[in-house]
């Protein structure tokens, strides 16, 4: 047996270059054989779809709700979602970021 992953998923709830919702994302992946999608938005210094006007709890909110609507699509399949971030740190330069979750954002 074997798993297959998508390590760097993009959602239109947080990230601007996305055209497909988090739940669409989880039911193309699925349906295209994967075990499971790592969601890693852009986060809120790149190129990221959420309002940059929110206070810093409500946007950390906003951010990981594509997180939390391709959870509540996979529930129903045989399928694993993952948070992370892509995080931009200047000069064109991003990062992928895995292991953090909600309460990591709102206390940093």
């Amino acid at each position: 047996m074997y798993y297959k992953y998508e390590t760097h998923c993009h959602t239109s709830e947080a990230s601007l270059c996305a055209y497909s919702s988090a739940a669409e994302m989880v039911k193309a992946y699925y349906d295209a054989g994967y075990s499971g999608i790592v969601i890693t938005d852009h986060f809120v210094h790149g190129n990221t779809a959420v309002d940059r006007n929110l206070p810093w709890e409500e946007r950390a909110k906003a951010y990981y709700q594509a997180y939390l609507n391709a959870k509540e699509a996979a529930d129903e399949l045989d399928f694993d979602v993952i948070f992370g971030l892509e995080h931009a740190y200047g000069s064109g330069k991003e990062l992928l970021c895995y292991g953090v979750d909600l309460e990591f954002l709102l206390e940093n």
